[in-house]
C-alpha cells in the first residue's frame, strides 16, 4: 500500500484532567494492488496521561457522510 495523500483537518481537542478526546477528519488517497482508493473519514481518539505521557487508549473512525 502506498499513500499519496494523508491529511487531517477539523481537529478539536478537549481535555478532562488526565484524559483527552480528539476528534477530526481524515482524508487520504492510497494505492492498493494498483487500484486508487480515496477515503474520507471522521475519527475520535481518546488519550490518557500516564506517567506524564499522552497515550492513545481508544480509536474509532467511520466514513464521513456524503456531501450534497
Amino acid at each position: 500500500m502506498h499513500f499519496e495523500r494523508y491529511e487531517t483537518s477539523d481537529i478539536r481537542v478537549r481535555i478532562y484532567g488526565t484524559a483527552a478526546v480528539v476528534t477530526g477528519r481524515l482524508q487520504r488517497t492510497r494505492t492498493i494492488d494498483g487500484k486508487r482508493v480515496d477515503d474520507d473519514w471522521r475519527f475520535t481518539k481518546v488519550y490518557a496521561n500516564q506517567q506524564g505521557k499522552w497515550r492513545v487508549v481508544e480509536f474509532h473512525a467511520s466514513e464521513a457522510a456524503a456531501q450534497p
